[in-house]
């Protein structure tokens, strides 16, 4: 069946990308859709307090073409939403689960083939994305993005890519807990806590950023991170990293990757 998204008042920008279709470009998208729930679930109030939205209603609906499947690598849903600090609206894209994780895309402006293009891959921490929590640095680093690259005119485009399932370095929040008691008990570093649980240190996977990337059409990224296992696996995506500042909890200038 057919569905309209309506706005109370005219976007600021078009929806830039090419896939996505020229009928896109007015301030009511229609969509051919499916829709399969309506969420009110914990997990829509705990998105809300990550990105910080000023309203939330999240509707579940599969993207298709007329008389055709949803094409391999494209999103499931997407719509327009509105975070707190930034101006205008941003696209929001949810990609099909892949290794164990659902890509969430919150795109700025038009990045179909662009260079350079400020990125940032998160991998879901609750306990700091949505509590605050000081054991880590997702929360401030989540948060900076949002304000540094999304949210300021310094930056025309930028693509936050959330990746859900993958707590705790890829071994779960009950098992990231565990991994807490063992840090505090026996002074046990986050590695060394996850491997005594049985996991190894990081099993986070990156392929469903890879997907996002490929069908936003990026030509190359700005990575916006502090993990090398991230760089090597996007390796043909990026051009330059920001790296991570813990002392002044902000991110640093981008440089250069080696060619």
């Amino acid at each position: 069946s057919w569905f309209m998204l309506h706005f109370a008042q005219p976007l600021a920008s078009p929806w830039p990308h090419p896939r996505l279709g020229e009928r896109s470009r007015l301030s009511s998208l229609w969509f051919q859709s499916r829709i399969i729930s309506v969420s009110t679930s914990a997990t829509s109030a705990s998105s809300a307090l990550v990105f910080g939205l000023t309203a939330v209603c999240v509707v579940r609906a599969q993207v298709v073409r007329r008389g055709q499947q949803r094409q391999p690598g494209a999103p499931e849903a997407m719509a327009w939403e509105r975070l707190q600090g930034v101006e205008e609206p941003l696209q929001t894209l949810v990609f099909p689960e892949e290794e164990g994780a659902r890509c969430v895309a919150v795109v700025k402006g038009d990045v179909a083939q662009k260079e350079d293009v400020p990125v940032r891959v998160h991998s879901e921490c609750f306990l700091g994305d949505a509590l605050g929590s000081t054991r880590c640095q997702c929360g401030p680093q989540l948060r900076s993005f949002i304000e540094t690259v999304l949210g300021s005119s310094c930056h025309p485009c930028g693509i936050l890519l959330y990746l859900q399932g993958q707590e705790g370095k890829g071994i779960g929040l009950s098992n990231k807990l565990r991994a807490y008691v063992l840090q505090d008990t026996e002074g046990l570093n986050e590695a060394e806590a996850n491997l005594r649980l049985g996991f190894p240190p990081d099993q986070r996977k990156y392929q469903a950023a890879r997907t996002a990337l490929e069908f936003l059409e990026v030509k190359s990224v700005v990575l916006y991170t502090a993990s090398p296992r991230k760089i090597s696996f996007l390796s043909e995506f990026v051009s330059g990293v920001a790296a991570w500042c813990p002392r002044n909890q902000c991110w640093e200038a981008a440089t250069a990757t080696d060619a």
